[in-house]
């Protein structure tokens, strides 16, 4: 007759482990904190570049009009989007871009950006666009993150 071979496991430390790895998968608001800390920089290079991006290429030019009333207000015909720093504000500082339960939200009240962003009224001046090395790098991020939260702590920095 063959014998009978039993075997008990411990599974406190496992479970214990998977609990720390629920716990920190669970706190994506760190996680989103650094991409949108990365969207603030991709934000600024745009209005910086004064390019639409592959798709639109370089911004139209100001109106003469607008050149006029930009120097009478002691203004220089640079920044193209940025004279008294509200759009810039709007878009860029810390707090515009924050993290919601969907994910990263703007909370810029500045809307005309939009106007630029899209066309309308206002020429088109596109700002929010991403690159694909942009795309890469907050994957990179995600991917550190999720993998350092499996084996360890996770690893925070920006792109």
């Amino acid at each position: 007759m063959g014998r009978l071979l039993e075997i008990d496991v411990e599974t406190s430390q496992v479970e214990e482990e998977l609990d720390g790895i629920e716990k920190r998968y669970a706190n994506d608001g760190e996680v989103m904190d650094i991409i949108a800390g990365t969207l603030h920089k991709i934000i600024d290079r745009n209005l910086a570049a004064e390019t639409g991006g592959p798709d639109f290429g370089a911004w139209r030019p100001l109106a003469e009009s607008t050149l006029k009333e930009r120097h009478a207000l002691g203004y220089g015909d640079r920044p193209i989007l940025k004279r008294t720093g509200a759009l810039y504000k709007a878009v860029s500082h810390e707090g515009a871009l924050h993290t919601a339960e969907s994910g990263i939200e703007s909370g810029a009240e500045g809307f005309y950006g939009k106007f630029h962003d899209l066309g309308g009224k206002l020429p088109q001046r596109s700002f929010v666009y991403f690159l694909e090395q942009d795309m890469e790098g907050i994957q990179d991020v995600l991917g550190d993150y999720y993998v350092d939260a499996v084996i360890n702590e996770p690893v925070l920095g920006a792109v």
